[in-house]
């Protein structure tokens, strides 16, 4: 299992992706970087209450976003875009 810090790297490594693929005008690469690396962002929250979702894929993204927008409702509406 992955701490902050792992997870905080992951999210930074796939939020760059994001935008190098974004400049080679690849837009479903970028859309599917961008949501994972949010889901990297989020799992390293997380991890400060102990949590980790990935633990559970059939529910972890399900659990991720709900998680996500108990803890951070100033974000609840970017998610439901993303």
């Amino acid at each position: 299992m992955g701490n902050e810090a792992h997870h905080s790297r992951l999210a930074k490594e796939k939020r760059e992706a994001a935008a190098d693929e974004f400049g080679k005008g690849r837009y479903t690469v970028v859309g599917d970087l961008s949501l994972k690396a949010i889901e990297q962002a989020i799992e390293a929250a997380a991890t400060k209450e102990g949590r980790h979702f990935h633990v559970n894929p059939k529910t972890a993204h399900a659990q991720r976003v709900k998680w996500a927008k108990e803890n951070f409702p100033q974000i609840a509406t970017d998610l439901d875009v993303v």
